[in-house]
């Protein structure tokens, strides 16, 4: 007969393994949303500069104008 006390062991191993395994998973979905917005912003950062466009006489007319914000919650 296996003691009661393994039984314990092995339950809080698997428990142990269940709780890291998510808690990588939820790391990787934070670097991949994270990556993600980089692009994005690079991306917008490139439209926008090539939105600019230089007309007659040096003026600069910007035909696109984007402001953003990042609001981050703890």
């Amino acid at each position: 007969m296996i003691p009661v006390w393994v039984l314990w062991v092995v339950v809080v191993v698997v428990v142990a393994a269940v709780v890291a395994a998510v808690v990588a998973a939820a790391v990787v979905v934070v670097v991949v949303v994270v990556a993600v917005v980089v692009v994005l912003v690079v991306v917008v950062a490139v439209v926008v500069e090539a939105a600019v466009v230089v007309g007659g006489g040096g003026r600069v007319k910007v035909l696109l104008l984007l402001s953003t914000s990042c609001i981050c919650e703890e």
